[in-house]
């Protein structure tokens, strides 16, 4: 393998092999996030609070895991010479590959009659593994992007371009899940109820398809994309940067910095109001909206479509523009979606399209802008740079599961049937939580204006 230094261009193979490295991981959320709480409600039959509570153990299991593969992969020397990032990645995808198929197959080992708390338990033990291997997979391959490249502009494109993947990987998972609803809506003549094994079926065929494709593309990460040689005995020389100008830095030294502070919180809201919405799309359109089950898929796809195209749109982008001013636009594009949403109601519910399309193009605006300031504040301090991405990713894996998990404790139905109070109830979520946060966004926005992204007042530049 080359030696690559910090200002290393990479080809546009090495582009697409780091691109698809998330692949597999954003196949997951995708499922995840979208289809969980209605498979534990309408497969499972598990209650609205018992469904909150097991994707909340599973925010919290990333949580606490994702800091600690931060840290170990920061100071994990490589022994194989394969690199720290790509090692961690290896064990994650293969943790992911032998715990995410159980999260969408009814309970192989217990009976149909199972009592609840014994549900909960084989779920949970599944959700543990599967988010320990959805760290482990997304803390390095984030932290290989200061790694790899000190340039800005391309720090962005490989953002973007890593963005892009991760809203094809989207596009993906509700494309076929349209296809498979469509093909069995077909099948079955019209008044003919759908049954709990068709549900049970749908699930499986489309957790095989982001299994086999996820796989695949991290097979192409691994194979494709270069890893400098380790600096795990803190030679910043291996980065083509001597330890004359640039000095290794404590992890307790990130504390002492303002900025760190702002930036986690501006990467917790974002990726809050993308993920709250993503969970609670279904169940808005379902039950507030009454549109038809195939809408559960359509909806999602138009989302993440218009998400890519400001991808490609981002790569683009001058960097004389500003990452503060292209985020204040995304969060501009999130509150009118959400104003837009408050209006609708079942009789005009055919445009519920407009709000996906501002809300899918603010998101990923959102998450592209966040993700590149967490780069430009780690800079050239790579030797910590998954400790920095893991700390940023624990609050935001436990602000979202501890949302998500008290949205449905105050669920209106403490069943898993629905009430018309549910009408309201997802109506008001969709709209007033990310509304919220996205005024908080502004605020953190309004303080990061003075300040210069990764010029570190108590850290050695």
């Amino acid at each position: 393998m080359p030696h690559m230094g910090l200002d290393f261009r990479l080809t546009r193979c090495q582009r697409f092999s780091y691109s698809v490295g998330h692949v597999f991981n954003d196949l997951c959320s995708a499922m995840w996030f979208t289809y969980l709480l209605i498979f534990m409600r309408d497969v499972v039959k598990l209650s609205n609070a018992s469904a909150g509570y097991l994707l909340l153990w599973g925010q919290v299991v990333d949580a606490l895991c994702t800091p600690v593969i931060g840290y170990c992969s920061d100071k994990m020397r490589d022994h194989f010479g394969y690199g720290r990032r790509k090692t961690w990645h290896a064990i994650g995808t293969l943790s992911v590959v032998v715990s995410f198929p159980f999260l969408f197959l009814r309970p192989l080992l217990l009976p149909d009659d199972a009592l609840e708390t014994a549900l909960i338990v084989y779920y949970a033990c599944f959700i543990a593994v599967f988010q320990f291997g959805w760290a482990s997979t997304q803390v390095s391959h984030l932290a290989l992007i200061p790694q790899l490249t000190s340039v800005d502009r391309e720090k962005v494109q490989l953002n973007a371009f890593r963005n892009a993947f991760t809203v094809l990987s989207s596009v993906t998972v509700y494309g076929s899940a349209w296809f498979l609803l469509s093909a069995d809506s077909s099948d079955r003549e019209e008044n003919q109820p759908e049954t709990l094994s068709i549900q049970t079926l749908q699930f499986k065929e489309l957790m095989v398809i982001c299994v086999v494709t996820g796989a695949l593309f991290s097979v192409i990460f691994h194979l494709g994309t270069p890893e400098s040689k380790s600096n795990s005995d803190n030679s910043s020389s291996d980065f083509g940067v001597s330890n004359s100008s640039t000095l290794a830095i404590g992890l307790l030294d990130w504390f002492r910095e303002y900025q760190f502070y702002l930036i986690a919180l501006m990467y917790m809201c974002s990726r809050l109001i993308v993920n709250v919405s993503q969970t609670y799309w279904p169940l808005y359109l379902m039950d507030s909206l009454h549109l038809t089950k195939n809408f559960i898929a359509i909806v999602p796809l138009v989302i993440f479509s218009s998400g890519f195209v400001m991808s490609l749109l981002m790569t683009q982008m001058n960097p004389s523009t500003g990452q503060k001013a292209i985020c204040f636009l995304g969060l501009l594009l999130t509150v009118v979606s959400c104003t837009a949403m408050w209006l609708l109601t079942k009789d005009n519910a055919i445009f519920v399209l407009i709000p996906a399309v501002l809300l899918g193009t603010g998101g990923c605006i959102l998450l592209i802008t966040s993700l590149s300031m967490t780069a430009d504040l780690i800079g050239k301090h790579t030797e910590s740079s998954a400790f920095v991405f893991g700390t940023m990713s624990f609050v935001d894996k436990l602000s979202s599961g501890t949302s998500i998990a008290l949205i449905q404790v105050f669920h209106p139905c403490k069943s898993s049937k629905c009430c018309p109070d549910c009408e309201w109830y997802y109506r008001s979520v969709m709209v007033l939580l990310p509304t919220g946060v996205a005024a908080v966004s502004i605020c953190i926005l309004l303080a990061l204006l003075p300040i210069k992204i990764g010029r570190l007042r108590w850290i050695p530049r």
